[in-house]
């Protein structure tokens, strides 16, 4: 019971550190981060006047690394601003208690607040969904978004009975592919363009936190996998690809 007490309490402690802050959800804040990395490129995020998102790597001025390039066909990123300026295209839950996340149906990747560096992880991640979903995950999860919109319930109704067991099982696979996804493509990016993105995730404990904070954050999403956590032959696959990526491989 204390154990479980812990977890909770945990859990409730991410959930409320990594939440966005309503004035961006709505809007008001612009999407806009930046920081160095210790060989000395900059990465730069920021929104267009439409509300699209600009993700960058810089060295001396001019652009080395190019999110959109590795976005599949016919996706874009998007910020809340985007909604504000078109919302014609907003769906019930668009940017309603979560933001990072990925629409296959409207072929959007969500944008969402920076809270440290480390949140480039994130970026990846979203895009990675977009290339491991299987086609059925696809037709799952495009369900659900359009249920959703057309749906005239209590949001918090909706998102309760959202997750079935068995979707939550299909939802904890394709999480672990866009996790796994996203850390092969980190090191692509680095072995590219010779920045140290290693220095994001020095431990592999500071990879796992991350990924724990993120589901926290998408909590009644991911109930299910909170609840039973993922198994170890999901860690142990991340453990591979991260000593890969950092140590090179063996």
């Amino acid at each position: 019971m204390e154990l479980k007490f812990e977890k909770e309490y945990v859990i409730k402690k991410a959930e409320k550190e990594s939440k966005p802050s309503e004035e961006f959800l709505e809007g008001e804040k612009p999407f806009e981060y930046n920081f160095k990395f210790p060989t000395g490129e900059e990465f730069n995020a920021r929104q267009s006047n439409r509300g699209g998102g600009i993700i960058t790597i810089e060295r001396n001025g001019e652009t080395i690394f190019d999110f959109k390039n590795i976005l599949p066909e016919g996706y874009k990123f998007v910020t809340p601003t985007y909604f504000k300026k078109h919302p014609d295209e907003r769906y019930l839950l668009d940017y309603v208690d979560t933001d990072w996340r990925e629409s296959p149906k409207r072929k959007l990747i969500f944008l969402g607040e920076f809270k440290s560096p480390q949140d480039v992880l994130l970026i990846l991640h979203e895009i990675g969904h977009a290339f491991t979903e299987t086609e059925e995950e696809f037709k799952i999860r495009e369900q659900i978004e359009e249920g959703i919109h057309k749906a005239s319930e209590d949001r918090d109704i909706i998102l309760e009975t959202l997750m079935s067991e068995e979707g939550a099982k299909m939802a904890s696979k394709a999480e672990r592919n866009a996790w796994a996804w996203s850390l092969r493509t980190m090191r692509k990016i680095q072995q590219e363009i010779k920045a140290d993105l290693k220095s994001l995730f020095p431990k592999f404990s500071d990879l796992k936190r991350h990924i724990n904070d993120y589901l926290a954050t998408h909590r009644r999403s991911y109930e299910y996998i909170i609840a039973q956590g993922y198994d170890e032959d999901f860690y142990k696959e991340l453990q591979k690809f991260f000593d890969r990526w950092q140590y090179g491989p063996k």
